[in-house]
């Protein structure tokens, strides 16, 4: 191979890998700032001139045609101030930042005659028109969530235009499995496509289930800085997408301490669902006057004796509840003012009931969920130059569920009756339920046992460049290690022991004719752990 042709070989090469690496790569969690500082009196620019973000140690300096870019920037709103000898310092409240996104300002500064610390204090407005926007994209900010009649981020999705948000009702198809699972929030479909093609991210980590292709994660509402959702048009950082991605940014300690407490309920006047949401949330420095290690912390628990109110239901629907908490932390590290540390948890844990009419005498075995959520990171960003920084990250994620009978639930050998299921009783209608006058429990157990568990970690890395005033360079690589276990039995009615004797011996062995009807892979056939790594 000749000189010239190994030359055009390797940016070839170079340009292949960069686009395989960035089909990988997880959401994005920051912003940038960009414009122009000109002379107020003679247009002309102004270079040298100093750009920060009040209270924070994030800056530049404007080139030689008085540009200036300001990278990395968390998502939130802030002051930005410019300053420049013999001008007028200028101040400007409201810059808003969002994900992935540049916000614009142009500053005009004014001669001073003499030098008096004069300071010129404006209001950004919001922008009609976002110029480097090349999605389909709505954004909702912490200000529109506090005033909108919703609880969740999936509620506060499914009133965006072009996503349709279905209630647990209208059932779930799982990836890769003909079953229909329930969904205690909202399932949204994005332009047409499934409820499992939507991808989710917190924080820039992702929370799906990959068997089922939905997260069941709750998030605080108070804990919430911005959502994004994003239904076409999408960036190749966030890799395989068909539908749309619902982008979540939470906030992060701040430099002077503050909280909230909120309740909510319906319990003390009319008619009552007996519905409370109680939240708490506090941020501030771990050290009093050091906002170099900052923290916040959210909780949120949750009670609904009835999670569906309907109208048409005189009154609360039975065993139809829901019992839930949510928790949060972050930590952040300014270890200079070129790196910083972040570390997040996020978990959430669900167990609710779901009612059936047709078991309405039989209201102790109506299906009972468990959904178990857990993610972890540590983040850590590092300031190579004011135009380039780097992200090195590491993540795990595991998400759980479990659904049985309300009675036996998870106790899979509980199940067993010899005699099989009971049948519908006479009129056909309802289930037949338990007589309690007799030991025995004649009941239609919920004849359906599902347990499936789902795990990643993740190790991260990328690269940002504004290599000139127009033109930003991204490139990174990531790895991801799933483990991914499912347990499904059709009939557990048929697992049931019996006894074998040899001789003066007795022993407990499995009826063979029981089994046949599960699907399982990570767990054994009666939904024992197979796979005991370490991690899980």
């Amino acid at each position: 191979m000749g000189k010239k042709t190994r030359l055009l070989v390797i940016p070839v090469l170079s340009i292949a890998l960069l686009c395989i690496v960035s089909g990988v790569l997880m959401g994005g969690t920051t912003g940038k700032i960009s414009g122009v500082v000109l002379d107020k009196d003679t247009g002309e620019p102004l270079p040298g001139v100093a750009v920060s973000i009040k209270g924070k140690q994030i800056g530049s300096l404007t080139d030689a045609e008085g540009k200036y870019n300001i990278l990395n920037v968390p998502v939130g709103t802030y002051f930005l101030k410019a300053q420049l000898v013999g001008f007028a310092s200028v101040e400007v409240s409201d810059i808003r930042i969002h994900v992935d996104l540049t916000t614009t300002y142009d500053f005009q500064m004014s001669q001073l005659t003499v030098e008096t610390g004069e300071v010129v204090v404006v209001r950004a407005e919001r922008p009609l028109i976002r110029t480097d926007q090349t999605a389909s994209m709505t954004i909702i900010s912490k200000e529109e969530i506090e005033h909108m009649p919703t609880r969740g981020y999936q509620d506060v999705v499914g009133v965006n235009s072009g996503v349709v948000a279905f209630k647990e009702n209208a059932g779930l198809r799982s990836r890769g499995s003909a079953s229909r699972e329930r969904t205690n929030e909202a399932s949204m479909h994005i332009r047409g496509g499934r409820s499992s093609d939507v991808a989710y991210y917190v924080d820039g980590f992702s929370q799906q289930d990959p068997l089922s292709g939905v997260s069941t994660t709750a998030i605080n509402n108070n804990a919430i800085q911005e959502i994004q959702v994003t239904t076409g048009g999408f960036n190749a950082e966030y890799g395989k997408v068909s539908a749309g991605i619902v982008n979540v940014t939470t906030k992060e300690g701040a430099s002077e301490y503050s909280g909230n407490v909120e309740a909510v309920t319906d319990n003390f006047h009319g008619e009552s669902f007996d519905y409370n949401v109680y939240a708490v949330d506090l941020t501030g420095p771990i050290l009093p006057d050091n906002d170099k290690l900052s923290f916040y912390a959210s909780g949120e628990r949750r009670w609904q004796a009835d999670r569906s109110p309907k109208a048409t239901a005189d009154g609360l629907l039975p065993n139809n509840y829901r019992d839930g908490w949510t928790w949060q932390g972050k930590l952040r590290f300014d270890i200079s003012p070129k790196a910083s540390l972040r570390f997040g948890v996020l978990g959430s844990i669900d167990k609710w009931q779901e009612y059936r009419r047709s078991y309405m005498f039989d209201l102790h075995h109506l299906p009972k969920y468990e959904d178990k959520n857990n993610s972890y990171y540590l983040r850590l960003t590092h300031s190579l130059s004011k135009t380039t920084f780097y992200n090195l990250s590491a993540n795990y994620f595991v998400t759980e569920r479990t659904r049985g009978d309300g009675v036996h639930f998870d106790n899979i050998f509980d199940y067993g009756r010899a005699g099989g299921n009971l049948r519908f009783d006479d009129t056909r209608l309802f289930r037949p339920w338990d007589d309690p006058d007799t030991e025995e429990d004649e009941g239609y157990m919920y004849d359906d046992f599902l347990h499936r568990k789902s795990s990643y970690m993740g190790l991260k890395w990328d690269v940002t460049s504004q290599v000139t005033s127009e033109h930003k360079f991204q490139f990174g690589g990531e790895f991801q290690r799933h483990t991914l276990r499912y347990y499904r039995h059709l009939f557990p009615q048929k697992a049931f022991h019996h006894w074998k004797y040899e001789g003066d011996d007795s022993t407990w062995v499995l009826n063979d004719q029981a089994w046949l009807d599960v699907d399982n892979y990570g767990y054994d056939v009666t939904g024992q752990d197979e796979l005991d790594d370490g991690w899980n």
